[in-house]
C-alpha cells in the first residue's frame, strides 16, 4: 500500500525505464514525502506501467505534459543520455526542481546550455550520483587521514547487446554515461577540488579506458574502466596513504587497516535511498544538504 498522502513533493518522471523502474520506482512508492503525479516515456508504454504503481499519477508521452504542470514541483529525468541537457534546462526554466540521471551532458553544446541555470539557481538541481550517498562511502570518509591519499578504482563491466542504443556514437557512449559516478566518489571522498582528469583511451569504440584525476589537496586517483568476459565484481575501490589502507569491495565490504568496518549482507547499497532523501531535504528546506554538489560543480567537472 502506498503511504498517506499530503507530500511535499509533488513528482513528475521523465522517462520510465529500466533504470527508474528497477533503482528508483521502489523508493518512490514508499516515500511519506513525495506524491507521483506524472510519469512520462516516448512510446507511452513504459509511462502507463509506471503510473499504475501510484494512486494518483497519470500516463503520457509527452514530458512537456509535465513540464507545463503547476501541480507538479519536481522532475526526475531518467531519458536516453542525448535528451538530458535539454530537458533539464526545460525544467530549470519552467521553475521545478530537478533530479537528472547522469551524465548531465554529452556535449559542450548541452553544457553551454545549463549554465545559466547554474549562475542563477533557484531551483534544487542533482545529479543521481548515488555512490556519495551510501552509508558505506559515508562511513570510509570518517575514517579517512587528512592528508593526500591515492585513489585506484577498478571498475569492469560486461559487453553490452550490439544493437543496444548506448552503442550508438548519438548517445555518448557507455563509458561517459557512467565515468562520473566513480570520479565524483573519488572527489567526495578526497573533500577536495578537482585539478585536472585525464583520459586514455584504450578503445574508444568499446569504452575501454584509464582516467586519472588530480586533487587540489595533492590526492591523484586512477579509473580502470575495462570490459570484462568473466564473472567478478564490478567495482573494487582502494585508498592509500602513508600508515593508512582501505578497500570498498563490490558494496558488499569495506575494510580499514586490515579489519572489516562495514558488511551489506543481503543488497549491495549504492546510495539510492540516502540521495533521494536528501533531494527531498533540500526542497523542503529550500537550502542544498551537505556534500551535495552545485550545478555549476556538475559542469565543471563534466566539462573536463
Amino acid at each position: 500500500n502506498e503511504p498517506s498522502r499530503n507530500r511535499s513533493v509533488t513528482l513528475g518522471l521523465i522517462g520510465t525505464g529500466n533504470y527508474l523502474g528497477g533503482s528508483l520506482l521502489p523508493l518512490l512508492r514508499k516515500h511519506t514525502r513525495i506524491d507521483v503525479l506524472a510519469c512520462a516515456s516516448q512510446s507511452g508504454l513504459s509511462a502507463l506501467a509506471a503510473a499504475r504503481k501510484f494512486r494518483a499519477a497519470k500516463a503520457c508521452s509527452d514530458a512537456t505534459d509535465i513540464l507545463d504542470n503547476l501541480e507538479i514541483n519536481s522532475v526526475i529525468i531518467a531519458t536516453r543520455h542525448d535528451s538530458h541537457a535539454t530537458l533539464a534546462d526545460a525544467a530549470l526554466t519552467a521553475g521545478k526542481h530537478v533530479w537528472l540521471e547522469k551524465p548531465i551532458a554529452i556535449t559542450h553544446e548541452d553544457l553551454e546550455r545549463l549554465r545559466p541555470h547554474a549562475t542563477n539557481q533557484k531551483s534544487v538541481f542533482m545529479i543521481g550520483h548515488n555512490r556519495r550517498y551510501a552509508a558505506m562511502s559515508q562511513k570510509l570518509r570518517k575514517l579517512l587521514p587528512p592528508d593526500a591519499k591515492q585513489f585506484h578504482y577498478r571498475v569492469r563491466f560486461k559487453p553490452l547487446s550490439v544493437d543496444h542504443w548506448l552503442n550508438r556514437p548519438a548517445h555518448g557512449g557507455r563509458t561517459i554515461g557512467e565515468i562520473s559516478h566513480f570520479i565524483d566518489l573519488m572527489t567526495y571522498l578526497s573533500g577536495a577540488k578537482i585539478s585536472d582528469i585525464t583520459c586514455n583511451w584504450r578503445d574508444r569504440k568499446r569504452g575501454d579506458s584509464i582516467w586519472r584525476v588530480r586533487f587540489s589537496d595533492g590526492s591523484v586517483g586512477e579509473v580502470s574502466y575495462l570490459h570484462t568476459t568473466r564473472n567478478e565484481p564490478k567495482e573494487i575501490l582502494e585508498i592509500s596513504a602513508p600508515g593508512f589502507g582501505a578497500s570498498l569491495h563490490d558494496w558488499r565490504k569495506l575494510q580499514v587497516n586490515g579489519k572489516v568496518v562495514r558488511r551489506n549482507c543481503l543488497t549491495r547499497d549504492k546510495g539510492q535511498k540516502n540521495a533521494m532523501n536528501a533531494f527531498v531535504a533540500a526542497i523542503e528546506n529550500s537550502v542544498p544538504t551537505p556534500d551535495t554538489p552545485s550545478l555549476n560543480d556538475e559542469i565543471n567537472l563534466m566539462e573536463r
